[in-house]
């Protein structure tokens, strides 16, 4: 992918963000989670938030919160008031889920 072989050369985590959303959402080459995992990951290693969120993305549609809510807490620390939404949504469905889990029970 030339876009893959660019941004190897020209790092920088926007392009890396690019790269991991083609490969996410099968722009100019196939699906492929892994590989968009692996450059969310390297945009995340260099500081980008927007990286983070993807990969909370990732985790939570393979359904392990704790990697997506450890995404959302770093970019929330760094100042992302989208993440810091998105938590405080997380935490609302687990109290409702307690409470019916409770009432279940």
């Amino acid at each position: 992918m030339m876009l893959e072989i660019a941004s190897s050369i020209y790092s920088s985590s926007f392009q890396e963000i690019i790269v991991g959303e083609c490969y996410l959402n099968g722009i100019g080459t196939k699906f492929d989670r892994v590989k968009a995992e692996e450059w969310f990951q390297k945009a995340k290693k260099h500081g980008n938030d927007l990286a983070c969120l993807r990969l909370s993305y990732i985790y939570a549609s393979l359904e392990d919160e704790e990697q997506s809510i450890s995404c959302l807490r770093r970019a929330k620390w760094h100042g992302s008031k989208l993440s810091a939404a998105m938590l405080k949504e997380m935490e609302k469905t687990v109290q409702i889920s307690g409470s019916i889990v409770l009432l279940i029970n």
